[in-house]
């Protein structure tokens, strides 16, 4: 089976802030996939991605205008021996405003099904991130030097790799009944080449003051996921999740990525949370989520204490084309946390909330 597809669009951000006041991209896409099946036990995928974005962006970037250039291979294939289900595969990708080398992503994941209730797998992957067109050409005043009074500016970096990611992960799933599920999984990251902004690093040009992008970070992440899953009745179901995340991250030194523990993890070790969804009627159902957080590091003054908080949702289709919701965000408690799970670099003040929403279908 082959299958070809091409897409161009154009996105047009007159604002997006202070520092940068138009944001034109013009991505031009062509990607195409062939599929071949070997036998029942045996098939083989292969796709082919090229895509162009042709950015248009304000005087906060030098130079305000670039194209970007990036180019995919990907090959994978699967095999079943009884039970065992493996799969192995590569992803080779060019980015013309990173390196000039071609990225190689290997991968391979094996499962088995030991029984109709018990499933066991494993995965080794490697992956790349490549830096932003912000991180490579950015130019934006940050502050003021306080005794020299001359203007700190964040510089962009056109010399940054791009980050390397290794993640290994090893789970099962259980299912004891018709109506309970079981899920575990352990996992081990190791990340390289992690671009950051060094304030600590500020140097002298041209009687201004830079702050600049660089491949600074290494982090080594491990931890454990488990979720309980019960289903009482069509009507009614809960969840329960337990999370360990530890991560460790390392300043780079300039030769090899290894360098001195900084000791910090902007993420909390442990995370527990309480889902339940009752349906009243094929039209309402209620949505509540109790979650508990353990104290982590914060980048802004105060850190993070660990703490409650209770997210409820009530929801009624009035009709095939009306949907009225009403909602409760973080009911008892106001402490600093981030909105995005484990993406906790700016915290916010997450104030009780209550909303009503009505949504609109148009046919």
């Amino acid at each position: 089976m082959f299958v070809f597809k091409t897409h161009f669009g154009n996105l047009d951000s007159p604002q997006l802030s202070s520092g940068i006041q138009r944001l034109l991209i013009k991505t031009s896409d062509i990607e195409s996939q062939y599929h071949h099946q070997w036998s029942d036990e045996s098939r083989t995928y292969f796709a082919a991605n090229f895509r162009s974005s042709d950015l248009s962006i304000s005087d906060a970037f030098n130079p305000p205008n670039n194209q970007i250039d990036q180019t995919a291979f990907s090959l994978n294939h699967q095999m079943k021996f009884g039970e065992f289900k493996f799969e192995i595969g590569s992803r080779a990708e060019h980015n013309s405003n990173v390196e000039k080398e071609w990225h190689i992503s290997p991968a391979t994941r094996l499962s088995y099904q030991a029984s109709d209730s018990l499933f066991f797998w494993g995965s080794a992957t490697k992956s790349f991130q490549f830096p932003t067109y912000i991180q490579q050409r950015i130019k934006i005043k940050i502050g003021e030097h306080p005794s020299s009074k001359l203007d700190i500016f964040l510089k962009g970096n056109d010399k940054l790799r791009a980050e390397e990611i290794i993640d290994y992960q090893l789970g099962l799933r259980f299912k004891s009944s018709e109506d309970t599920l079981i899920d575990f999984n352990v996992y081990y990251s190791e990340s390289d080449n992690i671009i950051a902004d060094d304030l600590a690093d500020i140097f002298f040009n041209n009687f201004e003051l830079f702050n600049q992008y660089n491949n600074l970070l290494r982090h080594q992440t491990q931890g454990l996921e488990l979720s309980l899953q019960k289903f009482y009745s069509e009507k009614y179901q809960t969840q329960f999740n337990l999370t360990y995340y530890k991560k460790n991250v390392f300043l780079m030194n300039s030769s090899k990525a290894t360098g001195i523990n900084l000791g910090i993890s902007t993420a909390p070790n442990y995370k527990i949370s309480w889902l339940n969804t009752a349906h009243f009627s094929s039209k309402t159902y209620l949505f509540g989520e109790l979650t508990w957080v353990d104290n982590y590091f914060s980048e802004e003054e105060e850190n993070i204490k660990q703490h409650f908080r209770l997210d409820i949702k009530l929801n009624h289709q009035y009709n095939s084309n009306v949907d009225i919701a009403i909602m409760a965000k973080n009911i008892f408690n106001n402490e600093l946390e981030a909105n995005s799970e484990f993406v906790i670099k700016d915290p916010q003040k997450v104030e009780p909330s209550y909303q009503v929403q009505v949504k609109y279908k148009i046919d």
